[in-house]
This record gives C-alpha cells, sequence and structure tokens, in this order.
C-alpha cells in the first residue's frame, strides 16, 4: 500500500462513506455501525461543536468509556477542525479540573454519568453530555464539513501519568499521527477485509491505532468496553 499520509482519517472515513457506506466500521457491544452512520453523525458533532465555539485547533477534553460513542466524538472533533484530549473517567476530579485548566479546553464532551458535583461546579467552561442533547445533536447537518483538515494541525494531546511529577500533555499532530498508523497498516497487512480490536486505555497512544487504522483501511474496529 502506497502512503496514505497525504489525507487524514476523516479524508479516508468520508472516502469509504461514499464507496463502501453500508459496510461496517465499528462493532461496540453487539451494535454495529456503517460507514455512512459513522460518517454523518461524525458531521452532526462537528457542527455542534462549532455552533458552540470551538476554533480551528481548539482542544475539546473527551470524558466517557470507551465505546463507538468516543470514536464518533474523536471524528467530529477532527472534523469541526480542534484536537482532543482524552481524559478517564477513573480519574479523581482533581486531577480532571487540573488538566482542564493546564490545557485551556473550553469544551468537556462527556457522558453525563462521568461528571461528577465538582466537575459541574468548579469546571468554567462548556460541557456537552452526549446522552442529553439529542434533540441538539439531530437538528445538524449530516454533510461533509467544506473545509479540509490541515494536516500538520493538531489532532490530540495526551496527558502524562504524573508519576514523577506533575501530569505534561503531549502534542501530536495528525502528519505524525498517519505516519505511525500507515506503519501498523503495512506492518500487520490491513485490508478492507481487517478487524482491529481496540482494547487499549483511550488515555495512552496505542489506543489511536487501534481505534483508526482499520477505518484508515476500510476495514472495521472491534472495541471492547472498559470492563473487559
Amino acid at each position: 500500500m502506497g502512503l496514505i499520509i497525504n489525507k487524514t482519517i476523516c479524508e479516508f472515513l468520508e472516502l469509504h462513506a461514499e464507496a463502501i457506506p453500508d459496510e461496517v466500521a465499528v462493532i461496540f457491544d453487539k451494535t454495529e455501525v456503517s460507514y455512512k452512520e459513522l460518517n454523518e453523525n461524525a458531521n452532526r458533532l462537528a457542527n455542534m461543536l462549532k455552533n458552540r465555539g470551538l476554533e480551528k485547533e481548539g482542544l475539546v477534553s473527551v470524558l466517557m468509556s470507551r465505546s463507538n460513542l468516543m470514536m464518533q466524538s474523536i471524528l467530529g472533533i477532527w472534523k469541526s477542525g480542534g484536537a482532543y484530549i482524552p481524559m478517564d473517567p477513573q480519574y479523581p476530579s482533581q486531577r480532571i479540573l487540573e488538566m482542564l485548566e493546564d490545557s485551556g479546553s473550553k469544551i468537556l464532551l462527556a457522558e453525563s454519568d462521568c461528571i461528577t458535583q465538582e466537575l459541574r461546579q468548579q469546571y468554567k467552561g462548556c460541557i456537552i453530555e452526549l446522552d442529553n442533547c439529542a434533540l441538539e445533536f439531530n437538528q445538524q447537518s449530516n454533510e461533509n464539513p467544506k473545509e479540509k483538515i490541515d494536516i500538520d494541525s493538531l489532532a490530540y494531546v495526551i496527558y502524562t501519568s504524573g508519576s514523577t511529577g506533575k501530569p505534561k500533555g503531549a502534542m501530536v499532530e495528525h502528519i505524525g499521527m498517519m505516519n505511525h498508523i500507515q506503519a501498523k497498516i503495512e506492518d500487520m497487512n490491513l485490508t478492507e477485509s481487517s478487524i482491529v480490536s481496540q482494547n487499549a486505555s483511550h488515555c495512552f497512544d496505542i489506543s489511536v491505532w487501534q481505534f483508526f487504522a482499520a477505518i484508515a483501511a476500510g476495514g472495521t474496529t472491534i472495541i471492547y468496553p472498559n470492563s473487559l
């Protein structure tokens, strides 16, 4: 397979949504999501985030358990031009608040049961609870954004564990991420018939290629819940 680092994951998703719309992109907990559905839902979220004021390369913190919703959220953030910061619901509220403050993230995208009272009271940014905003979400356009993602722009920020001091955010651009995903596709000979398991914590780099290598190749990602 030739180099793919001239395209982003979202561009590959859009190509597959057009060419193989009904093929399964992701499976989670017996739920199958097609390429068409995944792409359209990511588009709706991207438009919702833009309407909420997200700017280019703006940081969106993602506080939820591993699921197809998390994949959709990351794709929606990218399609909006933003970058994501993964946060584990098991983190103490104080650590989450410190990461939010340190990063300057103005939007917290979450499932409602992951939001503690402490977060509601102390976080000064916008909290979007995806399971409580179906009406707003469904009113958004499902068309692909006209603006393409700059491959040199920021894709995500992953914080260190903080075991040797204050946690620090490591910034990764789309081009570096795509270079790594390309290497995984070639190393594992991934194709349209490939299935990749996603079982690593979303707060570690390994989760990124597990989520998206199969998507870039036109295959299927199976996401395992945090409990497994």
